[in-house]
């Protein structure tokens, strides 16, 4: 049982499925002083209010059905109805529409309602005859979530603020809430297992420091005796996925959210300068990225499927692959910088690839009839080693019997 308002006469409107046979919500009046409880002779009703001048009720027939879809125009869209006292039937007044029209609201001659007819959840308004419609609010954005009015002002939810709309002067307005708190959340303590906050971590190539990420910041750690550095500290801005660079310095490279899209960054790893931001235009998330071993390329993926390769002193960036079945986070460089060794998703199953830098052509070099991932090369470049599923030897000794089992392959990947 949900209340859906109040009649003029002060009893309560609820929704209920308590007397229905079917599973349907029917509108009933509860007098709060007699208890006692009042059927609309509705078999659907489930938002309504009573305009006592006319004595007729205005409501919808289908509940909420549980789908936030946009323009939704199935089959259990809601809709605005009315029924006078003593009519022998309900009359459908948004039937010129098949989308959402619901939380309907009557003032002064007029029925109120949300709709989302113009392509978001809007406020609108019609004559009890289902005419001379009239749009009030024009969000194009967030869709407004619940609405409710008293003399002529409506007050409704959108995305996380609460507005008020004077119908009369056409004025909205938002409602400046302030909620009183310790911040306790936001005080400074301290961490007594810091660790539990690492999200990632990188040796750099001369094995001297090691890149820690946790909490959205960047640390660099010597091996041995030295300076503890945290790189990146501009407030707001939050780091992911860290490593270092080849060279004298050993730059860091890291995914920065400061443009409002992840984005690699470089950044001193000593602390001191301004970072760089390397990438720009990314649509979707990118994730894992690894350093050429001569530190002039940068190849990382995203979550449109693709590899992706770019220039860290030119900046241009340009795709070297893509997947229609997963995200390509499985790949290694070649000792020399000429070749990215990639594990590929694809059906019926993945293999390893070559990319040539200098060409631009990738080469499948494993067989397409069974799995191979995990690429990585031996430190001369001439040989690559992966894993691969090619032992089908079952664990189930025989099919036959009462449950007939089927083959269990518990060991199948070997290095190639």
């Amino acid at each position: 049982m949900n209340v859906t308002g109040w009649t003029p006469d002060g009893r309560v409107l609820v929704s209920t499925d308590n007397l229905s046979t079917l599973p349907n919500d029917q509108l009933a009046a509860i007098d709060p002083k007699t208890r006692r409880f009042s059927m609309f002779p509705l078999a659907q009703a489930s938002e309504g209010d009573y305009d006592a001048a006319t004595k007729t009720l205005f409501f919808t027939r289908l509940a909420f059905q549980g789908s936030h879809t946009k323009r939704y125009e199935g089959g259990t869209a809601q809709g605005v109805w009315k029924y006078a006292d003593g009519s022998p039937e309900a009359v459908n007044l948004t039937k010129d529409y098949k989308g959402t029209s619901k939380t309907p609201m009557v003032w002064n001659g007029r029925v109120y309602f949300l709709s989302d007819r113009d392509g978001a959840m809007n406020l609108w308004s019609m004559n009890p005859s289902g005419g001379g419609l009239k749009q009030h609010t024009k969000h194009a954005g967030w869709d407004i979530q619940s609405a409710a009015m008293d003399g002529g002002r409506v007050v409704y939810q959108l995305g996380a603020d609460l507005h008020l709309l004077d119908v009369t002067k056409g004025e909205d307005k938002t409602l400046p809430i302030a909620l009183a708190s310790d911040f306790e959340g936001t005080r400074e303590r301290w961490q007594k297992n810091p660790m539990a906050y690492l999200t990632s971590f990188r040796a750099s190539p001369s094995g001297k420091r090691i890149v820690l990420t946790a909490r959205g910041q960047v640390f660099v750690a010597p091996v041995e005796a030295g300076r503890f550095v945290e790189v990146g500290r501009k407030p707001g801005v939050r780091y992911r996925g860290a490593l270092l660079a080849p060279g004298d310095k050993e730059p860091v490279y890291a995914l920065s959210d400061e443009t409002g899209e992840t984005e690699w960054w470089r950044l001193p790893s000593n602390g001191v300068g301004a970072p760089e931001q390397i990438t720009s235009g990314s649509k979707v998330l990118n994730t894992v990225g690894q350093i050429s071993p001569d530190g002039k390329w940068l190849a990382y993926a995203n979550k449109d499927q693709e590899l992706m390769l770019v220039n860290t002193e030119s900046k241009a960036a340009k795709k070297i692959a893509s997947s229609p079945v997963g995200n390509i986070e499985d790949f290694s460089w070649s000792p020399d910088s000429k070749w990215i060794a990639y594990n590929l998703p694809v059906e019926p199953f993945s293999r390893i690839n070559l990319y040539s830098v200098a060409s631009g052509v990738s080469t499948p070099v494993t067989s397409e009839r069974s799995d191979s991932y995990n690429p990585a090369w031996s430190p001369d470049g001439k040989w690559l080693y992966f894993v691969s599923d090619r032992t089908f030897r079952t664990a189930v000794s025989s099919p036959w019997g009462p449950r007939q089992p089927e083959p269990f392959f518990d060991r199948q990947g070997k290095i190639y």
